[in-house]
């Protein structure tokens, strides 16, 4: 979707289609910071895959340009790069139960499990313990891309998030306005939406998504 129709969204909502109160350019800077804090409350709204090489020992962490990891996938040939063995998501108290002394376990070629903690959401443990050099395919959120005033600039986030990009936008807004009383109850009413609109989607994704039977 353009950027431009985004704009075109909020400045309806606003009163504003003459351009009289707000810039086209200041609309756009709260465009960019909408489309951040869509993917800060949901992560997968912006992610990609990449072949991870591992560091020697259990403690790993994102590319550079990742926020949060999302799943560890497969293991990864690092001659080759041909998918191997599958990686399972498990937790430090399974581990533990099995073995206190598992993170200084012997290295291996093969990653088999890995921990997240939501606390630190660049970094995730593996087990067994790796070699260095070792791959393993994740998938993980990034930043999205800054839309620009050009004609065809695009949002980075799927058109699904059109409602919530304009209410985020109209909530800045109209917290710049905050001198009238009444700006700061809509800028309440538009972030109450927005949040909804995102908060809703996790929860209808939940409902949809593949069961296992």
């Amino acid at each position: 979707m353009l950027a431009s129709a985004i704009l075109g969204a909020a400045r309806r909502l606003l009163k504003d289609p003459g351009k009289v109160r707000w810039s086209d350019v200041g609309l756009l800077g709260w465009l960019n910071a909408a489309q951040r804090q869509v993917v800060s409350v949901r992560p997968d709204a912006k992610s990609m895959r990449a072949d991870l090489v591992l560091a020697a020992g259990i403690e790993q962490a994102i590319p550079a340009n990742g926020i949060a990891l999302l799943s560890v996938l497969h293991n990864v040939d690092k001659t080759t790069g041909a998918l191997g063995r599958v990686v399972t998501l498990t937790t430090r108290d399974e581990l533990n139960a099995i073995d206190v002394n598992w993170p200084g376990s012997a290295a291996k070629a093969i990653t088999r499990q890995y921990v997240y903690d939501p606390d630190t959401p660049r970094v995730f443990e593996v087990w067994p313990p790796a070699i260095a050099g070792n791959k393993v395919r994740i998938s993980y959120s990034v930043l999205p891309t800054d839309c620009t005033l050009a004609a065809d600039s695009m949002i980075d986030v799927p058109d699904i998030y059109e409602s919530p990009l304009t209410d985020l936008i109209c909530v800045r807004a109209y917290m710049e306005d905050s001198d009238d009383p009444a700006d700061k109850s809509r800028a309440a009413d538009h972030m109450a939406a927005a949040m909804q609109a995102l908060t809703g989607k996790t929860q209808t994704d939940q409902a949809v998504q593949p069961k296992r039977k």
